[in-house]
Order: C-alpha cells, then structure tokens, then sequence
C-alpha cells in the first residue's frame, strides 16, 4: 500500500507519526482509506440553517402583535449578542464532531481553546 511505504519513508527519514495533530506540526499527508470513509461534516454544518417548529396562535391581543417591552428587550440583547458573535450553536457541537475538527472549527471561527 502507498500510504505505508510514504510512512516508512518518512519515519526512516526521521519524521515522527502522530494520530492527532500537535501545535508545532510541520508537515501533514491525508490519506483516504476507502475501507474506513470519513463522512465530511464540515461543510454541512457550516452551511446548516436552524428552523424552530414554533406554534403561531392567531387570537394573541392585536395590542400584542408587535411585542411589549420586555419582548423588545429580549430582542435588543438578541441583537447585541448576534454583533458581538456570540449566539451559541443551536445544537452541541461536541457530539457531532470528531475532536479534531471541532478543534478545526473553533480555529476557522477564532473561539474556545
């Protein structure tokens, strides 16, 4: 198989395996193993969109339609938290992802660790 005889190559040459990535990588080969598919997630949850199943009740007060106060203030913090960045995922991120690329993630978007 190539993907043995380049890790012979390499580690005979002094270059050192690592099963996850460290810090101070330098050099990285990614290898498909059509034996053991990864399924690519990343760009699914990139591109996810969130839909909420919220039930509409028709006989709210029409003095009522357009919010009160403390739905402007739920609104306005909404709007604060969006500008700062910091809405939480709407789903947990650590049970879909590997730790590799939730660590992946969090670099893309400059958050966590």
């Amino acid at each position: 198989m190539v993907r043995s005889r380049i890790e012979k190559k390499l580690t005979d040459s002094g270059y050192h395996y690592c099963e996850e990535p460290v810090n101070d990588t330098r050099f990285v080969l990614n290898f498909v193993d059509t034996n053991h598919l990864r399924p690519f997630r990343l760009n699914p949850l990139a591109s996810s969109r969130l839909v909420i199943n919220n039930e509409f009740h028709h006989d709210l007060p029409p003095d009522l339609w357009d919010g009160d106060e403390i739905t402007a203030q739920i609104h306005k913090a909404g709007k604060q938290l969006d500008a700062l960045n910091l809405l939480p995922a709407p789903f947990p991120l650590e049970e879909l992802l590997s730790p590799q690329d939730l660590r992946h993630i969090k670099r893309l978007y400059g958050s966590g660790d």
